[in-house]
């Protein structure tokens, strides 16, 4: 069976409130209308191994919980080369490995593109499946994003950005 192009990926533990935000958001992205050639996916906790998954794609659209400093349910959008991993505080509570599987990615994938979503939690730590009121407003207006991302397919982009409330 031949891969479709755009994966939507989303990462985290749903277990631990907003760290859960990314398959919270693949959930949402589940119930209204796609193209044929976009595919959710709900990554869990995975890092490295889920680059089997981007072999293939035209596009792979990252969501996951990001830790930046900012307010709660701030919503960002980057690419893995407008980040420093290499910092010592890191922005996703997936970040180990990160830089790896990007540039592995890559390696197999030539022109692969590659854009992150990250929503800012504000709670990370208690075992609950809910997410906060601020995440909850957050995904609200991080889904129409994501839909343009997808229908925008191809065209190039640089925006490095906070998206505004």
């Amino acid at each position: 069976m031949k891969k479709k192009n755009i994966l939507v990926l989303g990462v985290g533990n749903l277990l631990l409130a907003d760290e859960g935000a990314g398959i919270h958001v693949v959930n949402q992205l589940r119930k209204m209308p796609l193209a044929p050639e976009v595919e959710l996916m709900d990554g869990g906790t995975g890092g490295f191994e889920l680059i089997a998954h981007f072999r293939g794609r035209k596009k792979v659209i990252m969501i996951d919980a990001v830790k930046t400093g900012g307010k709660p349910g701030t919503v960002f959008r980057f690419k893995p080369e407008d980040i420093c991993l290499h910092q010592d505080k890191a922005i996703s509570v997936h970040q180990f490995g990160l830089q790896e599987l990007f540039f592995f990615a890559r390696k197999i994938t030539p022109r692969l593109e590659i854009v992150v979503y990250g929503i800012v939690p504000e709670d990370t730590k208690q075992f609950r499946t809910e997410l906060s009121p601020a995440v909850r407003m957050g995904i609200e207006k991080m889904l129409p994003l994501l839909l343009e991302e997808i229908r925008r397919h191809g065209e190039k982009d640089d925006l490095v950005s906070e998206i505004k409330k």
